[in-house]
């Protein structure tokens, strides 16, 4: 794992070298700390989002079902509409049925969340490096983070036991175990959790190269697309948005 700071460093990563995890009680580390991350409010985050669109003229349409996207533009509620560029951010493409969907996987993940009182595990975000025994192509790993519930309990939500969606079977492994597995895993290294208060699923679509795909759609001019999100859709959501913003406009982005 230490070899990964290289590339950080050269990447202008303020990264560093740590040897043990804060906030775990088990699993002394070492770890890489990545300083200064950024845990956002997803609603509160789309509302901002949302007005600046409006307040710089553009026009948002729900309940809309678009359908024969291509370079031409596309059917909106038996609609045509024209647009010289198109994005799809759909989190995986509709506009293609071959070229992206061959390039990567849904996976089913899995989160739990319990109560915690307030201030007894630090503001953090945690990963590990997932199972590299598993036999899916996309290791599961574990990830963690805090979120305020009241003025007297924090929430620590867990996820992971991923496996490709539809397969829970393929090792044996019913979906209600890897709840469980996840319960045991948390309690091992967070053992001042209380009341387990919520758990779902979801689904992530992962590429087979780690690499979110950000850019022209394969064989086409100017239809755009953003997926591959590996469960980082805040993030890769934001970041195509610039992407994509300036390879529409001709800006060089590095």
């Amino acid at each position: 794992m230490k070899k990964n700071l290289k590339p950080h460093k050269k990447a202008g990563l303020q990264t560093s070298w740590i040897d043990h995890i804060p906030g775990l009680s088990t699993e002394e580390g070492p770890c890489i700390r990545f300083p200064m991350q950024g845990q956002f409010h997803i609603m509160k985050y789309l509302h901002g989002l949302a007005n600046a669109i409006v307040k710089m003229g553009g026009e948002i349409y729900t309940k809309t079902h678009a359908r024969h996207i291509n370079e031409d533009g596309a059917e909106c509620n038996g609609y045509k509409v024209r647009a010289s560029q198109i994005v799809v951010a759909t989190n995986t493409p509709v506009n293609d049925f071959v070229a992206i969907h061959a390039k990567q996987f849904p996976y089913r993940t899995y989160v739990v969340a319990f109560k915690v009182a307030r201030e007894t595990i630090p503001h953090c975000l945690w990963w590990d490096t997932g199972d590299m025994d598993s036999k899916w192509v996309t290791a599961p790993y574990h990830y963690i983070r805090t979120q305020k519930l009241n003025d007297d309990y924090d929430l620590l939500i867990v996820g992971g036991e991923d496996h490709k969606t539809g397969q829970a079977d393929a090792e044996d492994i019913p979906e209600q175990d890897r709840y469980d597995a996840l319960i045991d895993w948390t309690k091992k290294r967070f053992p001042m959790v209380e009341e387990l208060l919520y758990s779902w699923s979801g689904q992530v679509m992962e590429p087979v190269d780690y690499m979110a795909f950000i850019g022209k759609n394969p064989g086409d001019n100017n239809v755009h697309i953003i997926t591959g999100d590996s469960g980082n859709g805040m993030t890769h959501g934001t970041i195509g948005g610039i992407i994509v913003s300036d390879l529409i406009q001709g800006i060089e982005n590095w």
